[in-house]
Order: structure tokens, then sequence, then C-alpha cells
């Protein structure tokens, strides 16, 4: 009695294996150990039978299933008693799957739990904008409400120092904070949708504060250090117009200076623009700043900076016209420390 050429195992009286059921009379030719028909061809070939059974049914190539290929040979289920052994091997031969495919699989969905695309265990928080601030201000003080426009002012000049809450107008007035000494940065208004820090507004002396309304923004505070500001009067009076017809330049055209900004008439864009160089090649390199001005609504700007060397352009107006006048109380004459490499020039 001899051995199955493709498990090993014994034979019966018809050359039949009674592990694996193959018949072992039949030539090698018939049976490839490991070989299949489809060896030579590309991994991603599709074959013919299944291509015209998808046609026939409407199924894409992408969507036809390939079912495992049923064993072929005289062994049919239900009419051969398998021997206790031969239960037993085919058991053995499932573990052995399943233990290959749990040490394949296994691995794989640790990866997919680690870096798939599963949700994050905790929600993103926003960083505290106070967490490099080294002083508190004293809460002795008093109780002040400022109503502000459009324009910038600085913290300790204009208003004094102090915590505020602000009451916006609308819910996309803007409340602009920036003061590089406390390493506070704030861009707060209403609607902000994870959050917003209108009502602990920590204004310390030197900071700048932007204000972008349609109408007035209300800043209230219960312990304002008045007694600690420092603005200066503006030593100019300057009265100029800005039309469409011509740029004007700060030391050119009017005195460089601290001016609070006008429509007269019409509607436009007014350009603020700080250029390196001279001549026409030099506004490429020119950073640009932009106010929005109409007769009807946007009419004013406040304590707008314009150092040496600034040109103003009125765009997108033709009968248009902008008043700069010269604000009444400044920080100081040195325009320049007001910008920091034109970080305030750029929207």
């Amino acid at each position: 009695m001899g051995r199955c050429s493709l498990c090993g195992g014994k034979l019966n009286g018809q050359n039949i294996c009674t592990e694996c059921g193959l018949n072992n009379s039949k030539s090698d030719k018939n049976y490839k150990i490991n070989q299949s028909s489809c060896d030579s061809r590309p991994l991603t070939h599709v074959h013919q039978e299944e291509q015209k059974r998808a046609k026939e049914t409407g199924t894409s190539e992408r969507s036809v299933q390939r079912m495992p290929r049923q064993q072929t040979g005289p062994v049919k289920a239900g009419n051969q008693k398998r021997s206790g052994k031969n239960n037993g091997a085919r058991i053995m031969a499932i573990v052995s799957v399943c233990l290959m495919l749990s040490g394949i699989l296994v691995p794989l969905i640790q990866e997919l739990a680690i870096h798939g695309d599963s949700e994050p265990d905790s929600e993103y928080e926003e960083t505290d904008p106070y967490e490099y601030v080294e002083r508190e201000i004293p809460e002795e003080g008093s109780t002040e409400e400022y109503i502000l426009g459009r324009g910038e002012y600085v913290v300790g000049v204009h208003i004094p120092e102090g915590n505020y809450t602000a009451d916006a107008g609308d819910d996309l007035d803007v409340v602009q904070v920036e003061d590089p000494a406390n390493g506070i940065y704030l861009y707060e208004y209403m609607d902000k949708e994870e959050g917003n820090y209108l009502d602990d507004l920590r204004l310390y002396r030197g900071a700048h504060v932007m204000i972008e309304t349609d109408s007035v923004m209300r800043l209230s505070t219960g312990n304002a250090r008045i007694t600690e500001m420092y603005g200066i009067k503006n030593p100019w009076k300057e009265n100029i117009q800005i039309t469409g017809e011509r740029a004007a330049e700060a030391g050119k055209d009017f005195v460089p200076g601290v001016y609070d900004a006008k429509a007269l008439e019409g509607s436009g864009t007014l350009e603020v623009m700080l250029c390196m160089g001279d001549g026409e090649d030099s506004e490429e390199e020119c950073t640009v700043r932009q106010f929005y001005f109409s007769e009807d609504d946007h009419t004013e700007y406040k304590n707008l900076v314009l150092a040496e060397g600034m040109r103003l352009v009125l765009e997108d107006a033709e009968a248009a016209a902008v008043s700069l006048t010269s604000s009444e109380t400044i920080e100081s004459t040195e325009y320049d420390q007001y910008y920091t490499l034109g970080e305030k020039l750029t929207e």
C-alpha cells in the first residue's frame, strides 16, 4: 500500500487517499501541486467566463466575486465515511490556517486601530491665550466704559489698562489684540465657533487693540488704571483729502502722523501701502492694508498711524473722497516704532 502524493496519507485498494481523498491512480499531469493555470498571467487578469457572466448580469468587473474552487475528484460528501483520523487531520488543517491568518490579521487590526481614521479620544482644546502672562493686572481701579468705533487703540493711551468685557453690536464685530510683551494675540467675535474671550479681555499697557464694527463696540472694566495713562497731545494739526486721482505719500504729500480717516462722499477702498524702494517696480514689494469707506456706512477709522514713506491710494472709486484729520491723542511721534517689520500692514 502506497502513500498519497499530495498529503502522504495511506491509499486504499483503489489508490484513493484515505486522508484527503485524492485519486492517486491519475497521472501527475492532472494534478499540479501548488500550481495554477493562472500562474503565468498577470495578477490583475480576469477570467473570460467571469467577464461574460458580469456582462450578462449587468455587474461591473470590480463587483464580481470569485468563489473558492471546489475540490475535484470522486470523493463526495455523504457518499464516503471518514475515519476519526481523517476528521482529525482536517481539524488540524483548519486550526493551522486559522493560526496563520491570526498571525497576519491581528497585527494588521492593531495597526489600523492605532493609525486608522478613528475619532480621537478627546476633542481639540484651544491654547490658553494668557498662558505666557507673568503679571496680573491689579484689582484696584475705577469702573469705566468706552464706546469705540472702527480704529486702532493703544492701551494706556486711548483706554487704560484693565480687565475688560466687550459688548459687540453684531455677531461678526471683531476685537483684535496684539500684545507681544505678554504673548497675547486675540481675534475675537461673538459668532466664533470655538468660543471667544470677549468677556475676558486682559488689556495690558502698550497693547494694540483693533476694532472692526459697523456701529460701535462697548468696552467695560472695573479696574481701569487711569492714573497710569501716558498718551500725549498730537503736535500736528493736519487735514488733507485723498481722491482716486493719484497716490499720496507720507513725508512728501502730507506730514507723517496719526490720523482719523473719514469718508466725505461716494465709496471706495483706501489702500495703505508700505513699499521698499522707489519707482513703479517697487509696488511689487509693497505690503498693503485695505480700508473700505462709504458715506452711507463704514464712514470712519480712528488712529491710523502713517509713517514716512507709506502711500495711500483710493481704489475702486470714481468720485469718492476720504479726509485725513490729525488724531487728538497719540502714543509718540516715533511712528515707525508702531510697526514691527510691517506686521500691522498684513491683513
